[in-house]
């Protein structure tokens, strides 16, 4: 009678739960030390893959450490299998966060700041082109060194707010040349373009651009600034004298007023000047001995006086355009003495006398 009891105890506590603890090394397949958890009777599952059934359902016992516990076989096999899975997707998961790099990274941001629309124009992608530097627009130093030099999106038609994406555009901390010219940009010109990696070359015209120009932009090493028509404003700042190295600037088609800086004339190295069609005013000064100026262009405006002598001083000058303004006075002869590389001249529509036979173009009455 004692021996069947202690038969029965036994069957019963085969029957129990077994419970197992998985260790936290997921690519150990079986558990190396029991401890108390909770697992459910193994015969409650239909060929091992089962949900358990409610009669089935286990109940915490103390483990028996001299039994191995059953496990479902679609269990053990995919317990075996995921760590396979893991190792193998590895490489691909490496390659692929490696893949972009962070100037490739920096265009797509600029591109997602845009709107919907403009976004579908620049048509950046990396399963087409591997490499940015093959992205339209997008010019790199060379092959073996991906930093962006210069990025030209002219006449691509994208429009937004200006400000609201410049500084992923600044991100690129070698970017030389940056031309979104002819497009639909709006806002203010971004203050941040002064201090914007190394930019020398700026070229905003044709846009939708409004305020005043921000003093910021004029930096040292600018080369090339063209802000042309656009819906500027205000005077042209002074700091303009900061920038020594400046070869050309264009502020053209807009609504500039006041007088034009006297330092402007004095760069060293500027030579293409366009500051037609807006409402500047005041005479105009001297200029220095040293004038490089070759193209000067300051017709459709409203300055006054009469034409400096020392205009003579620029002996590279090729086109000189002043007509539609109140200059006054006579023409002195020795002005145009010394400009043998002259071209064009227009001096219509203003209030000048005399004649010179150096003069090349159309003088007014």
């Amino acid at each position: 009678m004692m021996g069947n009891e202690e038969q029965t105890t036994e069957v019963a506590e085969n029957d129990q739960i077994r419970h197992v603890e998985f260790v936290s090394l997921w690519f150990l397949p079986f558990p190396t030390t029991p401890h108390k958890v909770i697992s459910w009777h193994p015969h409650s599952f239909k060929n091992g893959c089962g949900k358990p059934s409610a009669e089935s359902s286990g109940s915490l016992v103390s483990p028996r450490f001299d039994a191995q516990p059953k496990r479902p076989i679609c269990e053990v096999v995919m317990f075996l299998l995921l760590p396979c899975c893991v190792l193998l997707s590895l490489p691909f998961l490496l390659a692929s966060s490696a893949s972009i790099s962070p100037a490739a990274s920096y265009l797509l941001q600029f591109r997602s700041s845009l709107p919907k629309s403009s976004q579908h124009l620049l048509p950046w992608n990396k399963s087409d082109s591997p490499s940015h530097c093959q992205w339209p627009g997008v010019s790199c130093y060379s092959n073996d060194d991906p930093e962006v030099k210069s990025l030209n999106l002219s006449g691509y038609g994208l429009s937004g707010i200006l400000a609201n994406s410049i500084s992923h555009v600044c991100s690129h901390k070698h970017l030389l040349s940056l031309d979104l010219s002819i497009n639909n940009f709006t806002g203010g010109i971004p203050q941040l373009l002064g201090n914007c990696s190394r930019l020398s070359t700026i070229l905003l015209n044709d846009n939708g651009l409004q305020g005043s120009i921000p003093a910021q932009i004029f930096s040292k090493q600018l080369l090339e600034l063209n802000l042309g028509t656009n819906l500027l404003w205000g005077t042209i700042p002074s700091e303009v004298r900061l920038c020594r190295n400046l070869e050309y600037l264009g502020l053209y088609n807009n609504f500039l007023s006041g007088e034009i800086p006297r330092e402007l004339f004095s760069l060293p190295k500027l030579k293409f000047l366009y500051l037609n069609t807006n409402n500047l005013t005041g005479t105009l000064p001297n200029f220095p001995p040293s004038c490089a100026i070759s193209d000067l262009w300051i017709h459709e405006n409203a300055l006054s006086g009469s034409l400096p002598h020392s205009l003579g001083n620029c002996r590279n000058l090729t086109m000189f355009f002043a007509s539609y303004n109140n200059f006054g006075g006579i023409i002195p002869p020795e002005i145009f003495k010394g400009l043998v590389q002259l071209e064009f001249l227009y001096l219509d529509s203003n209030k000048l006398e005399g004649r010179s036979q150096r003069l090349c173009g159309v003088l007014g009455s």
